[in-house]
């Protein structure tokens, strides 16, 4: 007697926008497991399931899947997973956090993924570096290392085209009266390569030193501000803008922002989605 088992995977957006047959699946279901000999109904384009006489098992509670998979869930057998609040980036709509809400550092400097100048050097010693990971406390966040050979400022801007223009920016300038003599600025390049201070700055310090002319800062992002008009959303692809200048920033303090600098700084070769690889389980990315 053979037995035959029928294998398969397949991928499904957490909201994919269909609100009549779809559901948001950072939610609560009880689930429905179903193994069956009856045939399903159609085939190719019409292929659905058929009608089958007996109800199947369903869970016992309600399980939130995504809440349980960005808590830090892992290997469960049990019928239901502990359900927690946390939400998943993808479907985050959470707007500017109020001053004091900021969520933790990660714990330890271990970067999941990492843009560096030049190719696969060591972070102490790269012309630009930059590392991310998922907040560890706050999965709506990312958090981000920059470090720069400048005495300057150092950015990282996010571009869905590929220029300077119309790209989101986070600055870590210089600036004697800013904590550890580096000031952390969110920013936005306009058409023209101008560089502005967003109106609200949705970026949190953690930490920033410049020792030695070289720059180093620490801060977390929302993965969504629910700012359109001057930052983008992360869980999308673009091209990594990647600047160490000795150019001077503008102003300080509560003015201080990227100033003109005459060359265009590297940009990626690629555009890049470091939320969907963050979460998809990458490690150890080093893009150029």
């Amino acid at each position: 007697m053979s037995i035959h088992y029928t294998y398969f995977s397949f991928g499904k957006l957490i909201n994919t926008g269909d609100t009549t047959q779809d559901v948001v699946l950072n939610g609560s279901y009880y689930l429905l497991q179903v193994a069956t000999s009856s045939a399903p109904a159609g085939s190719g384009t019409t292929l659905a399931p058929a009608y089958h006489a007996t109800t199947p098992p369903i869970s016992s509670v309600a399980v939130n899947i995504v809440s349980y998979l960005f808590s830090g869930g892992s290997n469960s057998t049990t019928t239901a997973p502990p359900v927690s609040t946390t939400t998943a980036p993808p479907v985050a709509t959470t707007t500017t956090p109020p001053v004091g809400s900021c969520p933790s550092t990660v714990s330890s400097n271990s970067y999941r993924f990492k843009a560096t100048i030049p190719d696969s050097c060591e972070q102490s010693s790269c012309s630009f570096f930059l590392g991310v990971n998922t907040n560890t406390n706050n999965p709506q966040y990312l958090d981000f290392r920059m470090e720069g050979t400048a005495i300057g400022y150092t950015a990282v801007g996010f571009s869905a085209g590929g220029s300077m223009s119309n790209s989101d920016v986070i600055m870590c300038g210089v600036d004697a009266t800013a904590a550890g003599g580096v000031g952390i600025v969110d920013a936005y390049n306009q058409a023209g390569r101008t560089s502005v201070r967003d109106t609200t700055q949705n970026v949190c310090p953690y930490s920033a030193s410049f020792t030695n002319g070289r720059i180093v800062c620490s801060f977390g992002k929302l993965i969504n501000t629910g700012d359109t008009t001057q930052d983008v959303v992360l869980n999308g692809s673009y091209y990594l803008l990647q600047v160490a200048t000795s150019s001077a920033p503008a102003g300080s303090g509560t003015t201080l922002a990227p100033a003109y600098h005459a060359t265009t700084p590297p940009i990626s070769s690629v555009a890049v989605n470091i939320v969907s690889y963050l979460f998809s389980g990458g490690s150890n990315s080093t893009t150029t």
